[in-house]
């Protein structure tokens, strides 16, 4: 079908929408959740419009379409089938969002030679400010707009992020991305892997300063994932391991704040200095929260309560447990299967398990075989996803705005780096 010039010329405009709305995403979501997420709507919506009129049925009928669409039809179900309907339905009626967020990602790097290069340009903007921005309130106490430290449990940098404390949380999560797309460049391989360690480095030093635990955990895990699968970066591991232990032990050394939260805390909470060889690798905080999910999944192991009913059902007698209702169980698994069942769990384990299987098959195809499975582009992508489906650490809110677009930006990346291997379809070039 032809399509006439006046509708392609509405069409290339509605495309030219969807990238900025893209490009400002890393602004956005250091602004809240309400922008971000209403940016993901729209691009959702621009998609979904723009698909059809070109006919570009394969972004949309694929199997990762079918496997996600169907898993959120049964959490709509499930939502419909709760105590609380209405509550329940906030978090599922509108989640497809996210997926067609990602296979937009997929469809404009596909379709534009300059998008990647774009959006690698923002993320790179927006990490330098927040580093900027944090190291000046980690020296005088306020950053670039007058905010004070996060004061609430002790000195800690928050930046732009203010009382909500979630900097280390956010460049945890941006990082691996971040260094992706440096690792995608072709032509001057040896300057961008130096800029990939130097942002790894000050991503660290951030991470540190900003006293979170469990973006520290998801820093460490992204180490290991360089170190340990990127098979030709040789030095570039050495030079990062130096840096990072002289500049972490240095923080240590001068900083009480932060060898107090980040070390001497985790300790005395997983009972260190005790006599006992019994070691407590659950913070005390989170043992009533897991208790309660635990009662929950026990009562309804299949379906689970229903998304966002935790924070209803923890107040009920059956489930109650002191110290335990709050808004979400703080761990991806526990949540999902509370609050979806195993049915619900059952796709995103089911990534985790892909991943941690590929990664096992690169490292057996170099070993063995002397042979490089995968690129390093897309051993960071998929880094990522390990990192957000690992399930040991405490997590955010799974179906939280924020945290779901900071998810499904890596899915949209690794979509265009693996659909030929997903559905044996090639790409597509403008």
């Amino acid at each position: 079908m032809r399509v006439s010039t006046n509708i392609l010329n509405r069409l290339n405009y509605l495309i030219s929408v969807q990238k900025y709305l893209i490009y400002f995403l890393p602004i956005t979501l250091v602004t809240g959740s309400f922008l971000s997420d209403l940016s993901v709507s729209l691009v959702a919506i621009i998609f979904l419009i723009t698909t059809v009129i070109e006919r570009k049925w394969r972004y949309l009928f694929n199997y990762f379409s079918l496997i996600f669409f169907t898993w959120c039809g049964y959490l709509i179900i499930r939502s419909i089938l709760s105590e609380n309907p209405i509550l329940s339905l906030e978090s599922s009626l509108f989640y497809w969002r996210f997926g067609l967020f990602s296979l937009a990602l997929w469809y404009l790097l596909d379709h534009s030679a300059s998008f990647k290069s774009n959006i690698f340009f923002i993320f790179f903007i927006v990490f330098l400010f927040l580093f900027i921005d944090g190291f000046i309130q980690f020296v005088t106490g306020y950053n670039l707009i007058g905010y004070s430290y996060y004061t609430v449990d002790g000195q800690r940098v928050s930046g732009m992020f203010g009382d909500e404390s979630i900097l280390g949380n956010y460049i945890a999560r941006i990082l691996p991305i971040l260094v992706a797309l440096l690792l995608s460049f072709k032509k001057n391989i040896r300057i961008y892997n130096f800029i990939a360690v130097l942002c790894t480095l000050i991503g660290g030093v951030l991470i540190l300063i900003s006293g979170e635990r469990t973006a520290f955990l998801y820093y460490v895990i992204f180490l290991s994932v360089l170190i340990f699968l990127l098979i030709n970066w040789r030095y570039e591991k050495l030079i990062l391991i130096s840096l990072l232990f002289t500049i972490a032990l240095g923080l240590f050394m001068t900083e009480s704040s932060i060898k107090q939260r980040i070390f001497l805390n985790t300790l005395v909470e997983i009972n260190w200095e005790q006599e006992t060889s019994k070691y407590n690798f659950i913070p005390e905080k989170y043992k009533p929260i897991y208790h309660t999910s635990l009662k929950m999944i026990k009562d309804k192991p299949i379906f689970g309560i229903g998304t966002k009913m935790y924070r209803e059902q923890c107040k009920n007698n059956k489930y109650f447990v002191k110290n335990g209702c709050t808004t979400h169980p703080h761990n991806t698994y526990l949540q999902l299967l509370a609050e979806t069942g195993v049915i619900g769990l059952i796709p995103i384990f089911f990534l985790f398990l892909l991943i941690s299987f590929i990664f096992l098959l690169h490292l057996k195809y170099y070993l063995i075989q002397k042979k490089v499975l995968l690129s390093n582009e897309k051993i960071v992508f998929l880094g990522a996803l390990f990192i957000y489906f690992f399930p040991f650490i405490p997590s955010l809110n799974f179906f939280h705005n924020w945290y779901s677009i900071i998810t499904f930006i890596p899915i949209g990346f690794c979509l265009h780096l693996f659909h030929e291997e997903m559905f044996g379809i090639s790409e597509s070039k403008n």
